[in-house]
């Protein structure tokens, strides 16, 4: 008798993690970068956040994320969407009109980000 299984590859499972992780909540990305952040700044990185407390008082599309990494003069700029999630118009404006700012990192972030640690190694400094 042979077993036989439905193992997913890793990449598999991610891409199953990833797609059912939402922008918002308690697992959410929003959630999960707050985290990243806070122990990246218990291992010493000196690392600055800005999260809007509630979209309905910023500006239109004013982006989720932003973070200063003040030892290296850095300055992200992110919208954290969910998977399938879709860049408003207002939000491509406020990424563009960051994106003019010499040196500014923007970037629209997604599970898929955060779960491959792309967005650790950016908040290191590996990737510009």
């Amino acid at each position: 008798m042979s077993l036989m299984t439905n193992a997913l590859s890793l990449d598999e499972y991610t891409a199953l993690l990833a797609a059912s992780m939402p922008e918002r909540g308690r697992n959410g990305l929003q959630e999960r970068v707050r985290r990243l952040v806070d122990r990246l700044r218990s291992t010493g990185l000196e690392i600055e956040r800005y999260h809007t407390f509630d979209s309905r008082r910023s500006g239109a599309g004013f982006p989720d994320e932003i973070i200063v990494l003040p030892h290296t003069g850095r300055l992200i700029v992110a919208e954290l969407k969910s998977e399938k999630g879709r860049v408003t118009k207002e939000q491509q404006r406020w990424l563009d009109a960051f994106a003019t700012i010499a040196g500014a990192e923007v970037h629209v972030w997604r599970p898929q980000h955060l779960l491959s640690g792309e967005i650790e190694k950016t908040l290191k400094g590996g990737t510009r």
